[in-house]
């Protein structure tokens, strides 16, 4: 299975591949490195975004991270509802593990948000704000 599953990998050229929640996640290689020359927007895992600052790819890291377990617990409870209460259970304890990696490395991000119920409607807002000046710049905006 671990050969099958190396090869699969292999073919579809994935780098940074993270197992998480019994899933396999990944970048493709070339869209990885399509950063060097354009904005590619993903989602890494701290671990990886350490990974890619090595790789002297170009990078905007920006952490959104729960207040507390018991909102990130109401978050996918209510407000995603789309795993099983024994996956969310699953979730929330990465999630802790998750949250002091992030709060470690927090100098590698360029922006890190704590979410909450009192913030939440005003984070995309305050990315936005964040990234204004490189949007700018670029003409993207």
């Amino acid at each position: 299975v671990v050969l099958a599953m190396h090869a699969a990998l292999q073919a579809l050229q994935l780098v940074l591949v993270q197992r998480l929640y019994g899933f396999l996640y990944g970048i493709r290689q070339h869209t990885l490195h399509q950063g060097r020359t354009q904005h590619v927007l993903t989602e890494l895992h701290v671990h990886n975004l350490l990974r890619v600052q090595r790789m002297s790819i170009p990078l905007v890291a920006i952490a959104l991270y729960p207040c507390n377990i018991e909102f990130l617990r109401m978050r996918l409870a209510q407000c995603r509802a789309t795993e099983t209460p024994h996956e969310i259970e699953q979730r929330l304890q990465g999630a802790v593990q998750e949250m002091a990696l992030l709060l470690r490395y927090r100098k590698y991000f360029n922006l890190v948000v704590e979410v909450s119920a009192h913030t939440e409607a005003q984070v995309p807002q305050a990315v936005v704000e964040f990234l204004r000046p490189l949007l700018e710049k670029e003409n993207l905006l």
